[in-house]
């Protein structure tokens, strides 16, 4: 089976991005993108798929260190599932559209109830473990901001008494300086 594959431009129409994001959030998260013969960067529609949810987090406020703790499993989810996605492709989109066109008595056949069902359970499952993460990442971000206000007040407090301590010896050397010029006088 050939997979389709996109161009980088195409790529970043659709996650409606510009190209050097593409380009950032590959090496930053350390994305496998496929390429061609000639060097070119080719995307399938799950790395479009991962693209999107990237975005979605981006949206969110999550920073890209975070993100990358979460692509495995947005990989697997994706690769798992890929074509049962709700949000399908905007290609995919004007094909069905195009399709249903030109011949309106020839309907796509409805999938089951339990097929549905299934899909969406799949999808509630991956969410309630995408929440359980993004819940243990925040609590290590707490913990870690915890420690860097201590560290900095600890670093403060150390630079203060460093300061005290040499005004106090340029106190020192003061007095033994205006009182040598008391002895001379």
């Amino acid at each position: 089976m050939n997979e389709t594959r996109f161009l980088i431009s195409e790529a970043a129409k659709t996650v409606d991005v510009e190209t050097h994001v593409l380009r950032y959030w590959e090496e930053e998260l350390d994305l496998p993108i496929a390429r061609n013969e000639m060097g070119h960067r080719c995307y399938t529609r799950q790395d479009i798929q991962i693209f999107l949810s990237i975005k979605e987090l981006k949206k969110k406020g999550f920073q890209l260190k975070t993100i990358k703790e979460l692509i495995p499993a947005m990989r697997r989810e994706v690769y798992s599932h890929s074509g049962s996605s709700d949000r399908e492709l905007p290609e995919k989109k004007a094909a069905a559209e195009i399709q249903r066109k030109a011949d309106p008595c020839k309907e796509k056949p409805e999938i089951s109830v339990r097929e549905a069902e299934s899909k969406a359970e799949k999808k509630e499952e991956f969410f309630r473990i995408l929440d359980g993460l993004l819940t243990q990442i925040r609590e290590t971000n707490h913990q870690e901001d915890r420690y860097k206000r201590l560290d900095a007040a600890i670093r403060r407090h150390q630079f203060s008494r460093k300061m005290v301590a040499a005004t106090k010896e340029q106190g020192k050397k003061r007095k033994k300086k205006y009182s040598r010029k008391e002895k001379m006088t």
